[in-house]
This record gives C-alpha cells, sequence and structure tokens, in this order.
C-alpha cells in the first residue's frame, strides 16, 4: 500500500498509531506467542478486570511454563491448560505414522 497508495497507507498509519499499538516484542521468532500470552495474562485485570483461569494450548510447552513462572494472578491462582484436540490429534497421528515407518 505504502508505494500504490501513499495517502490511504498514511491514514492507515495514523489510525493505527492512535490506536496505542504495543507491538514491542524483540527476540526469537518462537518466542513470541508464550511472550503474549504472559503479557496479556498480566494485564487483563488492570484493563478489562477479568482473570483468564482456563485457556486452550496448542501443545507448546514454552508458553505453558511462561504463564505459571509468570503468575499473573499471584502464586494461589491455579490457570487450567485445555488441549486443543486438533493439535493434539496432529501429534498423534503424526507419532503414530512414525511408529509404523520403523
Amino acid at each position: 500500500i505504502k508505494e500504490n497508495d501513499g495517502e490511504k497507507y498514511k491514514e492507515l498509519l495514523d489510525e493505527h498509531l492512535k490506536s496505542r499499538c504495543e507491538a514491542d516484542y524483540e527476540g526469537s521468532a518462537g518466542g513470541t506467542e508464550s511472550t503474549a500470552i504472559v503479557k496479556i495474562f498480566c494485564r487483563s485485570e488492570e484493563r478489562h478486570q477479568l482473570r483468564y483461569l482456563q485457556y486452550v494450548a496448542d501443545g507448546d510447552t514454552k508458553t505453558d511454563v511462561s504463564i505459571v513462572e509468570a503468575e499473573p494472578y499471584g502464586d494461589n491462582v491455579i490457570i487450567d491448560r485445555k488441549q486443543c484436540i486438533n493439535h493434539f490429534s496432529k501429534r498423534m497421528h503424526n507419532r503414530l505414522a512414525t511408529i509404523k515407518r520403523q
């Protein structure tokens, strides 16, 4: 858009900046998800007066460990991880296929 429609680009950029975007992640691509979810959990009480007590996980243990270590609501609040059946099924299929090939 920047090259093809400079005016539209400026309009979108201004709108984006007004939205108070907090895109400030610096690190590896693999750490993006866990860093983002911890940040969202930690600010949820202040911004929205709510706590995320359950979340659907894709099997990424880095995210799980990050949430537990961050203790976003204190050490007495347990956050329950629910496993996404689609991700679980895919991993199970891949593991069974590997065993079958052996």
